[in-house]
């Protein structure tokens, strides 16, 4: 007789405890990896949120600083224009003709040079840009706060902070600039420097801190 008309005895079902207990390891290991996964993109988000963070307060205040710039250019303009015309007319008597005309030249030449770089900087908003940035720094700061304080975050919840970080984006229609970007990055590593410093101190004592990590 050929083994093809033999009859094979099927192998015996798990009992129903152990498919059991296999289903339950299976679903097991997915939510585990589930969990890493949305404590891989948290830790991402919370990275990136934070660097872009600082970086629109970093372009906020640097705007501010342009345009209150160009106020003092407006009032050098002013005070200049105002002084020198002034001051030889009070002392036409004790000054000669070339002094005065020396002050009125230099009168109108840094008085229009102040009220020019006072207009292009005005013309480009500055002072509203700068708003702009602090605002989307504001919203983009709740985001982050919300996801620092989520370390078991959901994956619903994580998609609902995703969605306000982008609001906030599209909100402020313009980008900060590369200097802000690595400024910000400079101020997180001096950030950890200090706190890697002051681990230090609480540790092992002044003495224990490493010359390349010690902040004066």
């Amino acid at each position: 007789m050929s083994d093809s008309h033999l009859i094979h005895p099927k192998p015996s079902a798990p009992p129903r405890g152990q498919r059991a207990s296999r289903q339950v390891k299976g679903t097991t290991h997915a939510v585990n990896e589930v969990a890493v996964e949305l404590a891989r993109a948290r830790a991402r988000y919370l990275r990136d949120w934070t660097l872009l963070k600082r970086a629109r307060f970093n372009a906020a205040q640097r705007l501010k600083d342009k345009n209150d710039a160009s106020l003092l250019a407006f009032a050098i303009a002013g005070v200049v224009g105002f002084v020198f015309p002034f001051f030889t007319l009070l002392f036409a008597n004790e000054i000669s003709s070339f002094t005065v005309r020396t002050f009125d030249f230099v009168a109108y030449i840094t008085g229009g040079l102040s009220l020019t770089l006072g207009l292009i900087d005005q013309m480009r908003d500055n002072g509203g840009l700068a708003k702009r940035f602090h605002v989307c720094g504001m919203q983009v700061n709740k985001a982050v706060r919300q996801l620092r304080n989520s370390p078991a975050i959901t994956s619903e919840h994580l998609n609902q902070l995703v969605r306000r970080y982008e609001q906030a984006l599209e909100a402020c229609d313009a980008n900060h600039d590369p200097i802000d970007e690595q400024l910000s990055d400079a101020q997180q590593r001096m950030r950890r420097a200090r706190y890697n410093e002051k681990d230090y101190i609480e540790h092992g004592g002044e003495t224990a801190v490493p010359d390349a990590v010690r902040m004066e």
